[in-house]
């Protein structure tokens, strides 16, 4: 995986070899790749905002302050079916390891200096936060992100998001990566999901997303 710029710290080392999914199904073909076809067609990686509460749009976010600063929720320090799989040492990347089904939780918070296209709206930087993950182009974003996902934030509602998910075909681990970028407070999030051979990625993001604040972050605070 390429290096991020100082500002972005890999959030996880996905091979080249890995293949994208949709966020509803196997997608045939990635950089020239044929995929598997999945035993049965799995869920959404994440629920779709409610139409009714539009929330913190990818528009939206242009009406931020710039003094605030989005961060993750963290649900997990004190509960003991989880444990510390790799600490924050202040690069903003941190992870769990869930002790029941073997799959590691990972974040990431920070700003997004160095990023291309910081002149851009929030969705093109979530397209560019996202292929950083992935030493992807944004075009490969483009065709493969599921758009509209969101993530619940503890004080602005449904704040839309853009989510890849994939597997390993040499380990058969599957993994959902899915981020938000603000340009005006100049930050931008992510959460992973990583799963063993065996686990459905898909059904343990949507239980994970269901517990109080697994994918959920504050928009709110001061820097």
């Amino acid at each position: 995986m390429r290096s991020l710029p100082r500002s972005l710290t890999a959030l996880l080392a996905l091979p080249l070899a890995a293949t994208l999914l949709s966020g509803c199904g196997v997608i045939d073909a990635v950089l020239g790749q044929k995929a598997p076809a999945p035993a049965a067609t799995p869920s959404a990686p994440a629920t779709s905002p409610d139409p009714t509460d539009t929330g913190l749009t990818f528009e939206a976010g242009a009406t931020l302050d710039p003094g605030e600063k989005p961060q993750w929720g963290d649900p997990f320090l004190a509960d003991k079916r989880f444990t510390v799989s790799t600490p924050d040492t202040g690069t903003g990347s941190w992870s769990y390891l869930d002790t029941t089904t073997q799959c590691v939780i990972g974040y990431w918070q920070g700003t997004l200096t160095g990023l291309p296209g910081a002149d851009t709206d929030d969705l093109a930087l979530t397209d560019a936060l996202l292929a950083t993950q992935f030493s992807a182009t944004v075009a490969d974003i483009e065709q493969y992100a599921n758009e509209r996902i969101s993530f619940a934030s503890l004080d602005r509602g449904p704040v839309e998001a853009r989510s890849v998910a994939g597997s390993d075909s040499s380990s058969g681990k599957t993994y959902i990566v899915a981020a938000r970028a603000f340009g005006a407070p100049d930050a931008g999030l992510v959460a992973s999901l990583d799963c063993p051979a065996g686990v459905d990625v898909y059904q343990q993001w949507q239980a994970l997303a269901a517990s109080p604040g697994a994918f959920s972050p504050v928009i709110g605070l001061p820097r």
